[in-house]
């Protein structure tokens, strides 16, 4: 969001400090041409898009680790199954392999642990 709110402001990212206080890097894109009509989609089918909540999308896979202790990475289909109601991991293994790859670097990236 942060993206989209620097762009409407007419701003950028002030960089790697402000007033001597180390930030964090803004990862994503601002989705401002979304919302006005002019642009499709705001990232890449193939890009892997992350958060700290245990979760990532690739396309129209989503893995998502629930916040038990030992809890599995659950593996959605969200193009034929937009509500995650059937569970593929063991279904689809290869692909839930590679996201695992993609959460990793994320986190790796965030400094999560992964």
């Amino acid at each position: 969001v942060m993206p989209t709110f620097l762009e409407l402001a007419n701003m950028s990212h002030p960089g790697a400090t402000y007033e001597e206080r180390e930030l964090v890097p803004i990862r994503g894109r601002s989705f401002l041409g979304r919302l006005r009509g002019n642009d499709a989609q705001v990232h890449a089918d193939d890009e892997a898009i992350g958060w700290s909540s245990s979760a990532l999308i690739k396309g129209d896979w989503k893995i998502v680790r629930p916040p038990i202790e030992g809890g599995k990475w659950e593996l959605y289909n969200l193009a034929d199954d937009p509500s995650e109601t059937t569970e593929l991991a063991e279904n689809r293994p290869e692909i839930l392999a590679d996201l695992l790859l993609e959460w990793d670097r994320f986190a790796s990236e965030t400094s999560l642990t992964p």
